[in-house]
């Protein structure tokens, strides 16, 4: 994982692992990687050289990962919303270290889900330390998946026994997502995969060829995507009908209601604007779940 990150920079990588951590640690193995991947990735992005460490370690029944780096670091003003969504220090960062912000806002969503917290101290010019934890649970007690912190910041998944509900009667709905940026497509993952089964497009040519190869129950349709945006997209799945028999929903940054009435009136189902929030989203899909039902 981190060797992938770092590519060709001049970065020196190392994982501390300290006795108490046991060989192998019961958690979200998807969750934890998901957490640590963006962590580090945030750190590699604004650490141009120098050096980026990993500690894991044990306090009380807490296991706690701590990413520290040499990057550019944060100033007082600006660290408080560091876990804000769409956060960047300032505009000229933005323009340097491309990318959405939202890295560090899943991190945090992710770390809560998993019942941990997350923090972040920082000198301007001297790097950055988030730290993080997860409760400490017992191999014997294992649901679902062990996740195993290599050597190199690698999460090794090891299958544990799985726990499948009797309950549960066929499948959950099926939801298209075209999305073509990957924050945003994780986040929405981290909102949705508990509930539903998802379907993921880069831009809109793949939106449609996974449209026709998959049958969705509900689309949600990103405006602004490279090959072919949301309005083209939705042309080609809707072609010689008057209205989508599957529910199609725009997402979009631009929450002006001009923009929404124009969006209605193209045809598209419902809308919901940037960032989203996660009880909006579900609300919608529900909605139009239970209609069609």
């Amino acid at each position: 994982m981190a060797t992938t990150l770092i590519g060709d920079k001049t970065i020196d990588f190392s994982v501390q692992k300290r006795n108490l951590v046991p060989a192998n640690i019961v958690s979200d193995a998807q969750k934890l990687h998901a957490i640590l991947t963006n962590i580090i990735g945030n750190s590699v992005k604004f650490t141009d050289q120098g050096k980026i460490i990993l500690e894991i370690y044990i306090e009380g029944d807490r296991l706690y990962f701590k990413v520290s780096d040499t990057g550019i670091g944060i100033d007082d003003l600006n660290l408080k919303n560091i876990f804000e969504e769409f956060t960047q220090a300032d505009s000229s960062t933005t323009r340097k270290y491309q990318g959405t912000g939202l890295g560090l806002a899943i991190s945090k969503k992710m770390v809560e889900l998993l019942g941990g917290e997350i923090k972040a101290e920082s000198k301007l010019g001297e790097g950055t330390v988030i730290t993080f934890f997860v409760p400490l649970k017992s191999q014997a007690i294992a649901d679902d998946e062990i996740a195993v912190p290599t050597e190199h910041g690698d999460i090794k998944k090891v299958v544990g026994r799985q726990v499948l509900n009797a309950g549960t009667v066929g499948q959950p709905p099926k939801i298209l997502v075209a999305e073509d940026d990957e924050f945003a497509r994780a986040a929405v993952r981290m909102m949705l995969e508990h509930r539903y089964q998802l379907v993921f497009a880069k831009n809109g040519k793949e939106a449609i060829e996974k449209f026709f190869a998959t049958s969705p129950d509900i689309v949600l349709m990103d405006i602004m995507m490279p090959i072919m945006d949301g309005y083209q997209a939705f042309a080609e799945i809707t072609k010689n009908r008057s209205k989508p028999t599957v529910p199609i929903i725009a997402l979009t940054a631009k929450a002006m209601i001009d923009e929404r009435e124009e969006l209605l009136a193209y045809g598209f189902t419902d809308y919901i604007s940037k960032p989203i929030d996660d009880e909006i989203l579900i609300g919608v899909i529900e909605k139009y779940i239970s209609r069609n039902a």
